[in-house]
């Protein structure tokens, strides 16, 4: 199956949604919910990815650990889609059509071309051609500028590449720290996309502190004892295995730490930009490019099979 939990996220001045699309106020039933009027032209644009997150580990899909109460906070101010589907559960074919808004068959993204090929145009060249500036810092070396996913920005960041930034955790800071810099600076007279892409929580679960113990509760210490394997299926991945952790509680409790770590940087970015003389006139996105599979289906902490999660978007 290629359906997804995905998380999206859209902050809007004056939001709109296309008809029939699943999409929410806070506090209204799908039924209810009604189309926002149309965007101004030329409004800023934040897209914000976190790989790899399952919906429903998120706070506003009703997940019982505080794992993202920045994100659940800003779907208050929004409107939430109730569902959301990735149209490839790996992050070069899901980036190559989020990015362009086209099936494979028209990006010729396939196992013999896995990238982004030149012909598409993609929202970065469309938007650079209406005249913004465009900007990238992002965290995952499939989406490495020689896999085309670079096109159409004027600067384009790899924290992957920077040698100073041992971990995650440290990538994951860099980009906030890169975005908060982009917005405080942002040209006034000229509109601007920025994407910035965290990595966390994909595996391997590595949270940085406090979140490494936050979820350590009875369950992350509980659930059934997973054999070591050579792949993802049937057990835990030995290139994933913590010594002495062999409970599927405690992988599932560290993915957890490493969704509230991306919602700690999250929040970081939306503070800079509510702070920011832009802050009124952007349109933000937050969205992920797949789930993530713990366990269902004999799958462990991989995706591509089976993965599954929903998605949101929000205007304020």
């Amino acid at each position: 199956m290629r359906r997804a939990a995905l998380a999206l996220l859209v902050l809007l001045v004056a939001g709109c949604t296309r008809e029939g699309s699943e999409a929410r106020r806070p506090g209204t039933s799908p039924s209810t919910a009604t189309a926002a009027p149309a965007a101004a032209l030329r409004w800023n644009v934040l897209l914000l990815t976190i790989d790899t997150l399952r919906a429903d580990h998120m706070g506003l899909y009703g997940y019982r650990r505080a794992t993202s109460p920045r994100i659940d906070a800003f779907a208050r101010e929004a409107l939430v889609f109730d569902r959301a589907y990735t149209y490839w559960p790996k992050t070069l074919g899901s980036f190559a059509a989020l990015l362009t808004g086209r099936r494979d068959s028209q990006t010729g993204y396939g196992k013999a071309h896995p990238g982004l090929l030149d012909f598409n145009p993609t929202l970065a060249s469309v938007l650079a051609k209406a005249g913004y500036a465009t900007a990238a810092v992002v965290d995952n070396g499939n989406l490495a500028r020689e896999n085309g996913y670079a096109k159409g920005f004027d600067t384009y960041q790899e924290v992957w590449r920077d040698k100073a930034l041992a971990t995650e955790a440290d990538r994951g800071r860099a980009i906030s720290q890169a975005g908060l810099a982009f917005l405080q600076n942002a040209d006034r007279a000229r509109p601007f996309f920025l994407w910035l892409h965290y990595v966390h929580p994909h595996a391997p679960y590595t949270p940085p502190a406090p979140f490494d113990t936050a979820f350590m509760d009875a369950e992350a210490r509980s659930g059934p004892r997973l054999p070591l394997v050579g792949g993802f299926h049937g057990g835990l991945p030995k290139r994933w295995a913590v010594p002495g952790q062999d409970r599927l509680g405690y992988y599932v409790a560290q993915y957890d730490g490493e969704v509230a770590a991306a919602d700690q940087e999250v929040g970081r970015v939306l503070d800079g930009l509510r702070s920011s003389e832009a802050g009124a006139r952007t349109v933000v996105i937050l969205a992920s490019d797949h789930g993530e599979s713990l366990g269902e289906h004999g799958y462990y902490f991989d995706h591509g099979r089976t993965s599954s999660s929903p998605a949101c978007a929000f205007p304020s």
